[in-house]
């Protein structure tokens, strides 16, 4: 189990040790971690298998005590029959994702909540976890919910349920990238069957869904790893041979800034894992105040240099052919950068951040009415 103790894994290691010895070492060991769970082994549980956040001691109940407490909330994900499973999560509206099934415990009640791109074996699942309570569980699908349920969960919040999501079956399927120079050269590695723990705090890793690409930037990735990371991903777009959109956005994610927009591709999503202690909440204010979920198409086309970091001249000095563009324009294609803000805004009639975030045929439309094209 991710939260574990060093003893508990040591203790299980010994004792499968000696359970192999009775057998005269017949058996083959293999060691599993939650989450990286292999087909041989789901098909144990033949798709009952349903993990809980902590160990049985702390349920309470005394003996045959079937679930932690009388309020809990399992989330039910998987493929087909055999790979899915439940894992229970914070009870929170926070922690609905579209592609799956929740199932939520109550001292009353019994809810199954059914997301728009949820499959049929995660269902049939939740229904078979359902019957751990007695009660007849209330069937509640995406879209339509009621007030009362809106208020078990603690009221309504945001929650992933990007367009994408909502698709049991998609064409394109999410992949995670994993860069690194930690070598003395740069690489890129595909990470099969992701989950959470797969994002390196000291790397940076590209998530691809197709109609976006996020940069997600780890708290302990170096300076390098930041600059290449953009032109990387513009170039893994510019070359994928199933002919992408030019246009595709890419944004970049701090780690613990992470939005539902992309957590909600990694299935179950633990916000306590990089908050320091700090509560949802104080996350979600954080956000607010300016979470970094920032376009970088421009930014990577042009380098690392940023609107604010390069130098400003009179728009008269930008309407001229490139060979007579002041010294300091390093590319011609992007002389708008060289605007002051206050300028910047008077011409196109918007903030910088808002023109970056704009398709590249507006910007460009946008460029020729200027005369900075």
């Amino acid at each position: 189990g991710l939260k574990s103790s060093i003893d508990e894994r040591g203790t299980s290691a010994l004792k499968a040790v000696e359970i192999d010895d009775k057998l005269g070492g017949a058996a083959v060991q293999v060691r599993v971690v939650q989450g990286k769970e292999p087909d041989h082994f789901m098909s144990i549980f033949d798709g009952k298998m349903i993990i809980f956040e902590d160990g049985h001691a702390g349920w309470g109940g005394g003996k045959g005590t079937v679930g932690p407490g009388d309020n809990y909330m399992l989330q039910v994900r998987g493929s087909n029959r055999l790979n899915t499973k439940a894992i229970q999560v914070t009870m929170s509206a926070s922690s609905l994702n579209s592609n799956d099934v929740f199932v939520i415990f109550t001292k009353t009640a019994v809810y199954i909540w059914s997301g728009k791109g949820s499959t049929g074996d995660e269902r049939e699942m939740a229904k078979r976890v359902a019957q751990i309570s007695p009660r007849e569980p209330v069937m509640v699908f995406e879209g339509q919910e009621k007030d009362n349920f809106w208020t078990v969960l603690g009221g309504k919040q945001e929650y992933a349920n990007d367009k994408r999501l909502q698709e049991a079956e998609s064409v394109h399927p999410a992949r995670l990238f994993q860069l690194s120079n930690a070598s003395g050269r740069f690489t890129v590695d595909e990470i099969p069957d992701f989950e959470q723990q797969d994002l390196v705090a000291d790397d940076v890793m590209i998530l691809d869904v197709w109609d976006a690409v996020y940069v997600w930037v780890g708290d302990g990735s170096n300076k390098s790893e930041k600059e290449e990371s953009g032109r990387l991903a513009l170039e893994y777009i510019k070359t994928d041979p199933s002919g992408r959109d030019e246009d595709t956005p890419v944004y970049m994610v701090k780690q613990g800034r992470e939005p539902p927009t992309f957590t909600g591709f990694f299935g179950v999503w633990d916000r306590n894992m990089w908050d320091k202690g700090k509560s949802y909440e104080q996350l979600r204010d954080e956000l607010s105040q300016g979470n970094e979920v920032l376009t970088l198409v421009q930014q990577a086309a042009i380098g690392t240099a940023d609107f604010s970091e390069v130098a400003k001249y009179p728009i008269e000095q930008l309407q001229v052919p490139a060979d007579q563009l002041p010294p300091g324009v390093s590319d011609p294609s992007n002389k708008e950068i060289h605007l002051t803000s206050e300028e910047f805004e008077k011409v196109f009639g918007m903030k910088y951040s808002k023109f970056i975030s704009q398709p590249e045929w507006k910007r460009k439309e946008l460029k020729k009415k200027a005369g900075l094209f």
